[in-house]
């Protein structure tokens, strides 16, 4: 029974995956760790990478305007736009992502939204 539950689950995946790209600047350590943690949770939601052709597609994005560290995330269509005020956020921005897409909600039902530090940070002289 498990054996027949498990090949079903496999073909589901392969034959009705989404398909999902990433854009980001790839001589950007920061954008592209963020697009692996992605791919990760993608593959663990059963969506599948695709390089072009996707039916899904990411963009990182950098706004200075945002501020340090703040990110936000903007759903269009089949697209989902992460614009960080830095490289740290488009890193958050892709780890808020992957945190919805693990608790359940689809790439279609992403929600638009913005954070930003409330704190600035501090170096502590010593």
């Amino acid at each position: 029974m498990f054996c027949c539950l498990a090949g079903l689950a496999v073909l589901y995946n392969f034959c009705c995956c989404q398909t999902v790209d990433i854009s980001y600047t790839i001589t950007s350590s920061k954008q592209a760790y963020a697009a692996r943690v992605l791919e990760q949770t993608f593959s663990k939601r059963g969506y599948a990478y695709k390089r072009s052709g996707a039916e899904y597609t990411i963009n990182f994005l950098v706004d200075k305007k945002l501020g340090s560290e703040a990110f936000s995330i903007k759903p269009s269509a089949n697209r989902i736009t992460i614009t960080g005020g830095d490289e740290s956020g488009i890193l958050y921005g892709s780890l808020s992502v992957a945190e919805d897409l693990r608790n359940g909600i689809s790439l279609q039902n992403i929600k638009a939204k913005a954070e930003a530090p409330k704190l600035s940070f501090y170096k502590a002289g010593f």
